[in-house]
């Protein structure tokens, strides 16, 4: 069994996991047994989010829910909830993330640097198609089918991380933000001849928007003219030392009004 007690808002709450499954645990007091007073409990409006052998993973407040629920972290991406956009839709704050040394085997772990390091390989555009070389959270050198991926300290849906890789290389042949964000909604949903649009408010746009802003710093150019009329213009790229930590960096509402 393993007992976990977190600090939710002030009060300590006790959590026990066994058999694959988390169950809060609730003290009662003892009183009069003549009394017949419906004794009330106190439950956190929490989203308590474990791996599917029941260890708690993270917790997110539920917002105006106000519920209390345990599930697992598959369950709540099917919700499409998320902590790492808070302008985006079915955002939920990350009040607690559970650092012991069981939990690692939850995620792939990466820093901003490994994700800077795939975005920048050179690849067809036709390769970030589902399941293609450039889908990031496909392919062995990336998220490798987790669900969930640590980056630095903090953890994303890897399809999240996935988007970041395709906007990186798109704004590297357009040098534009603005068409690198329409062409992540263009292919929402993956595909190339049964393409869907997603102009949705949800967090995959605001991540192609993330991969397009740092790549917009990274990277500069200038455009060589021929000296003679039979020489072709060349367009000379220049890489910068911006950070790639700054993926890291959410989307604010200036960005989200220019650009989604």
């Amino acid at each position: 069994m393993v007992t976990e007690n977190i600090e939710i808002k002030g009060k300590t709450y006790k959590f026990e996991t066994s058999d694959n499954k988390t169950e809060l645990v609730l003290e009662s007091e003892v009183t009069d047994s003549k009394k017949n007073d419906k004794e009330k409990f106190d439950l956190p409006n929490v989203l308590v989010i474990t791996r599917s052998s029941g260890e708690i993973l993270f917790l997110l407040d539920s917002g105006e829910t106000h519920e209390f629920k345990i599930m697992s972290a598959k369950e709540l991406y099917g919700r499409r909830i998320q902590w790492f956009e808070p302008l985006a839709d079915n955002y939920r704050e990350l009040i607690y993330l559970n650092d012991k040394d069981y939990t690692e085997s939850a995620y792939k772990h990466f820093s901003w640097n490994d994700i800077y390091n795939f975005s920048a390989e050179d690849r067809w555009s036709i390769s970030f198609r589902s399941n293609g070389s450039g889908d990031w959270k496909t392919v062995e050198n990336g998220a490798d089918g987790y669900l969930l991926s640590m980056v630095g300290d903090f953890p994303y849906w890897s399809d999240a991380i996935g988007q970041i890789p395709f906007a990186i290389d798109t704004y590297r042949l357009e040098n534009d933000i603005q068409k690198v964000v329409d062409k992540g909604k263009e292919y929402g949903n993956g595909g190339i001849f049964f393409k869907e649009a997603d102009n949705s408010n949800e967090y995959d746009n605001y991540l192609v928007l993330r991969g397009a802003l740092f790549a917009s710093q990274k990277y500069t150019y200038e455009i060589v003219h021929g000296e003679h009329f039979w020489e072709f213009d060349e367009k000379i790229e220049t890489v910068t030392d911006y950070s790639p930590d700054n993926l890291g960096t959410v989307i604010n509402a200036e960005q989200k009004e220019k650009y989604l």
